[in-house]
């Protein structure tokens, strides 16, 4: 039996990335779906590993969400964590697939990798997507990731902290490399003339009261096709796993303080999972149970983020957060939380709005410049969407993590030219 990168050079090298997941998922499952219409370009064959509770039915939407963009699916159920028959398993699918890179993508499947590849010789890399809630399990957790990580060949970083966090652990800049999250651009664009020329300021009239009207005289409203929404409220839009690490329940306190002061604004909730009683039971609580709308796993998130006039992301810790990419690629303003990646992304504040991470109290003031001023949001959503397709295309990230393939097994995937064009 050759070594991959033996094999490699005389058939199609698979790329099987691996995941353990509970419910729908979230942000690494898109950007591990996404990729593979990207891939399906090489000379390589990609597949994905989803390692599931038996019995969750959140795999039927990764499953969905996999037919959509073209990718190779596989799954594990398992009987708790422990289950001994995931590693027989994934051995078994690693021989049959021939698999020459193993991706992991958390801590679980980076610590399967290094004991598969015992019994498969094969290449490991990882990404480092983010952390969540901190607790005693996950502190073990961590502790088992960064001993995999320091083992791993290339370590993929999608956000500046995660870099740090590499570089306190020793490993070897030469193996880390820095690869944001990317959106794609033609999927998630702005709708109507928010980009469209016709004045400097894309197509809309900004007064310097700080009101603003397309050229024709219309005041603009960001709204999607087909979503219900009351005239006249603006909405806030929240898109988020419901965990205690996205802070949604920060997003309903905000939106409680904020009608406090008059203002008519509906929270609309894109997302689902175990929080989803205790958030609903705090809305009530609170007395804003008929402005938040729950929204569950959206299929056209464009249009999802179209209905919004700002998004707003509360997250406690993030890596490069998907939902601000594809709202800014949507000439979406931003409202987020100074966590992992969100200021480079904003800019430092230029193209959107940082909120205290820690500290919730203010969020209503900063927020509320942007319910008043539709020339302020205009204004953000342009820069946002510039600033998108200037650094964060899904082309240049798709590019830099062939780059890393490539490197590892020694081999050309995908002719030079195109990389450069897509670099």
């Amino acid at each position: 039996m050759g070594q991959p990168a033996e094999r490699a050079a005389t058939s199609r090298p698979v790329i099987l990335h691996a995941r353990v997941v509970a419910g729908s998922g979230g942000g690494p499952d898109k950007t591990i779906l996404a990729s593979a219409p990207h891939m399906a370009r090489t000379r390589s064959r990609m597949a994905a590993l989803y390692i599931h509770p038996r019995h969750d039915d959140g795999i039927h939407v990764i499953r969905e969400r996999a037919g959509l963009t073209g990718c190779e699916l596989h799954t594990i159920p398992e009987d708790g964590p422990l289950d001994p028959r995931t590693v027989t398993q994934a051995i078994e699918l690693c021989r049959t697939l021939g698999v020459a890179v193993w991706h992991g993508h958390d801590y679980k499947t980076n610590l399967l990798g290094l004991i598969l590849r015992r019994f498969w010789p094969m290449r490991l890399v990882t990404t480092i997507h983010g952390w969540t809630w901190d607790t005693l399990r996950t502190r073990v957790y961590y502790r088992v990731d960064n001993w995999c990580l320091k083992r791993y060949e290339r370590v993929m970083a999608v956000s500046p902290l995660h870099l740090t966090h590499c570089k306190r652990l020793g490993i070897p800049d030469e193996k880390v490399v820095y690869i944001p999250n990317g959106v794609d651009t033609e999927v998630f664009r702005p709708e109507g003339r928010l980009m469209d020329g016709g004045t400097s300021r894309g197509g809309a009239e900004v007064e310097s009261e700080g009101e603003a009207r397309w050229v024709d005289g219309s005041i603009p409203r960001l709204d999607g096709v087909g979503i219900a929404r009351d005239a006249g409220r603006f909405v806030l839009g929240v898109v988020a796993r419901l965990s205690p690490e996205k802070g949604v329940d920060r997003a309903i306190r905000c939106l409680s303080a904020i009608t406090g002061r008059g203002r008519d604004v509906e929270l609309r909730i894109v997302g689902d999972g175990p929080e989803r009683e205790r958030l609903e039971a705090l809305a009530s609580s609170l007395g804003v149970a008929e402005r938040v709308r729950w929204g569950g796993w959206e299929k056209d998130m464009a249009a999802a983020y179209r209905g919004m006039d700002a998004l707003l992301l509360p997250s406690l810790t993030e890596g490069m957060p998907n939902a601000v990419l594809e709202a800014m690629a949507c000439g979406v303003p931003v409202a987020a939380t100074d966590v992992g990646g969100v200021r480079e992304l904003l800019d430092e504040g230029r193209c959107g709005v940082v909120l205290d991470a820690r500290d919730d109290t203010a969020w209503p003031t900063v927020i509320e410049p942007l319910l008043v001023s539709p020339g302020r949001r205009i204004e953000l959503a342009r820069r946002a969407r510039e600033r998108v397709v200037e650094n964060y295309s899904f082309d240049r990230r798709m590019a830099k993590e062939i780059a890393v393939y490539e490197d590892v097994l020694g081999v050309t995937l995908r002719d030079v030219p195109a990389v450069r064009r897509a670099a």
